[in-house]
């Protein structure tokens, strides 16, 4: 298994300015990750960063893997579904562009108008639609379960299994299943063979009536959340990652470090949990 990290570990530093693409590049090359995800809103200058990200990458022994689009096929305003598809089709495009084999995508996090399974019924069609193009770009779309839909394990296999298209493929995230009152452990061992790519991060569950200022609401969940250093959260990561693993995984689990602190830290912090972990498998 290898470990990679993405860009919105650095969220707060990309936010603030205090970080580049192409420093981030250089620090995952320092770092020594396995791979990386570049994500769609933080490019500063797209005109001027994109053509240079292959020479950036080159100077790493990094593996550009995702490139990440943060749509929603469930927009609260239909007609701003055609808007959504589009970042899809940029993101294949670009992908394709910069060497990276997937596009990181979600299912949507709105149903009004829907039921759940109505929702799903949608999101699938919107991605059957989009397999000729990844067939062309040769590119793999991967869904996250995001809290929203699909959010639990019996979903994400429905949509992935629903598009039936070797471009598309399920994105584990170990974290994300709490937003659904869903076990990681129980959903690792549901989803094998549709699991291609997998993030890695641990979160706190709380209260519904918490006053924790940084606890999240779910719609999906009757408890709250909040992201956790890996390992002191509820998500029992080496239990997930064995049960993966058991399922036949051995691919990329690419760290999504969101707590909070000090990002370059808590970044390093993370790699090394990872390295311990993967090794005692």
């Amino acid at each position: 298994m290898k470990i990679g990290i993405t860009m919105y570990s650095f969220h707060r530093t990309f936010k603030e300015g205090k970080m580049d693409i192409e420093q981030f590049i250089a620090h995952c090359g320092k770092e020594g990750f396995d791979s990386l995800d570049l994500v769609a809103y933080f490019w500063k200058d797209r005109a001027k960063e994109e053509p240079k990200i292959q020479g950036w990458m080159k100077k790493t022994k990094v593996k550009l893997l995702t490139y990440a689009v943060g749509n929603n096929m469930l927009p609260d305003d239909p007609k701003q579904l055609d808007a959504e598809i589009e970042k899809v089709r940029d993101g294949i495009k670009t992908a394709a562009k910069l060497g990276a084999p997937y596009v990181r995508v979600f299912g949507g996090s709105n149903i009004a108008g829907f039921t759940s399974a109505s929702a799903l019924d949608h999101v699938i069609e919107q991605f059957k639609k989009l397999m000729p193009m990844c067939k062309d770009h040769g590119v793999t779309l991967a869904i996250e379960n995001h809290g929203g839909w699909p959010g639990t394990a019996a979903e994400l296999r429905m949509v992935v299994e629903g598009v039936d298209n070797e471009h598309f493929t399920g994105l584990f995230d170990t974290g994300n299943w709490i937003r659904t009152d869903e076990d990681a452990v129980k959903a690792a061992k549901e989803l094998k063979g549709i699991v291609g790519l997998v993030h890695v991060k641990d979160m706190c569950r709380l209260p519904a009536n918490t006053k924790d200022p940084a606890a999240m609401f779910e719609e999906r969940s009757k408890f709250k959340v909040k992201p956790a250093a890996m390992g002191e959260g509820d998500v029992h990561l080496p239990e997930v990652i064995k049960a993966l693993k058991a399922s036949g995984f051995g691919g990329y689990a690419t760290i999504e470090a969101e707590w909070p602190g000090d990002e370059f830290a808590n970044a390093s912090t993370a790699l090394a949990y990872m390295r311990k972990m993967v090794g005692a498998l």
